[in-house]
């Protein structure tokens, strides 16, 4: 050259440039070093001249492209000639999030999906199914000791069935002293406030009749509590004095070869306490009768059946039962209370709240 020369660098190229051009040179993309192209995340790029690299190096720039790959809880970043590998070894090109489902099932999931799981029957932490009358949840791990506490299980609970039996049917029984009020009419609209009260704790309830105004003998009443493990009859009582205010409460009378009778009295007890208080009536009275002493109802050569055939037939199909008088119709205090609707609805939630007691079984909300 007649002037002198000095060698610049471009990326993967070199050129011989007069040194009166070199300045210029320098401002269009010519180095005085080697340059190497270096790559970092996001597809990011930039030109280091040689002696620079190693520093570069250590402050995330690679010497070819890199992606991000992400595993759970964690990432890191990949050359690209080893991403088509790492996808094999449990590496995921976005952010995953491990979702649960019940059976301790675990799955991950990149997070543009994970919404799609969410309807799905997946969740963001552990979770597990629990249990109560007659139906399961899935809640999270998180609060199963607590729901554990508010009557939920960890295993299936087995049905507790009760039976209930609207004392009469049609329009049948008027008050004496309150002429416009009709037991039949009373025990039923109570047995079905009442079995809306019992199921929304997870009982379930059959009812002995489905029409009001259809009769069933008392015998075959008593007898479609087999298979229960509670039979109620509901009534109001009656005599020839209205001064008479007390709930009567009729159980098995004692026998010494079964509990079904223990059970009997234990509810009857509650029920009667109960019955007393909400009414606001002066007591209670248990009243078991056995039948005439020279009446074998069963035919077994033993003068000990129920007097009363609801009780006979419930008694024979081996399921606890009690009759239950709601106060005496008689009284015309007691009366015109059973004949507010809204003194049933609070009747029914106090004995349905009894009976859960009795059973050990709490409310759960769905």
């Amino acid at each position: 050259y007649e002037e002198p020369v000095q060698i610049l660098y471009a990326q993967g190229k070199s050129e011989v440039f007069k040194r009166s051009e070199v300045a210029t040179q320098l401002t269009l993309g010519w180095y005085e070093e080697p340059v190497v192209q270096l790559y970092a995340v996001e597809d990011r790029m930039m030109l280091v001249v040689e002696s620079e690299v190693a520093s570069y190096l250590t402050d995330g720039w690679y010497e070819e492209p890199v992606q991000i790959l992400y595993a759970q809880g964690k990432s890191e970043v990949f050359k690209r000639s080893e991403v088509a590998t790492q996808l094999t070894l449990g590496w995921y090109e976005e952010p995953v999030v491990q979702l649960y489902a019940v059976e301790d099932r675990m799955m991950l999931v990149v997070e543009s999906e994970v919404a799609s799981y969410l309807t799905d029957g997946w969740y963001e932490e552990p979770v597990q199914i629990l249990y109560a009358q007659g139906k399961s949840e899935v809640f999270k791990k998180s609060e199963v000791a607590s729901k554990l506490e508010s009557g939920w299980y960890e295993e299936p609970q087995a049905p507790i069935r009760i039976c209930i039996d609207a004392g009469h049917f049609g329009k049948n029984n008027y008050s004496p002293v309150y002429p416009s009020y009709c037991e039949s009419v009373m025990a039923w609209k109570l047995h079905l406030l009442l079995k809306k009260e019992l199921e929304a704790y997870g009982f379930e309830v059959i009812t002995t009749r489905e029409d009001r105004n259809v009769d069933l003998e008392y015998e075959m009443r008593g007898g479609k509590a087999e298979g229960c493990d509670l039979f109620l009859s509901l009534h109001s009582n009656a005599c020839d004095v209205e001064r008479e205010d007390k709930a009567v409460i009729i159980p098995y009378q004692d026998l010494p070869w079964t509990d079904i009778d223990d059970k009997s009295r234990v509810i009857a007890e509650k029920l009667g306490a109960c019955i007393r208080d909400v009414m606001g009536l002066s007591s209670y009275q248990i009243f078991p009768r056995k039948d005439d002493e020279d009446n074998d109802r069963d035919g077994n050569g033993v003068l000990d059946d129920e007097y009363y055939s609801v009780l006979f037939a419930a008694r024979k199909v081996g399921t606890p039962g009690v009759i239950v008088e709601h106060g005496f119709h008689t009284n015309t205090k007691c009366a015109k209370w059973l004949s507010d609707d809204g003194n049933l609805e609070k009747l029914a939630k106090a004995e349905a709240a009894v009976i859960a007691e009795f059973f050990s079984v709490k409310m759960v909300e769905k």
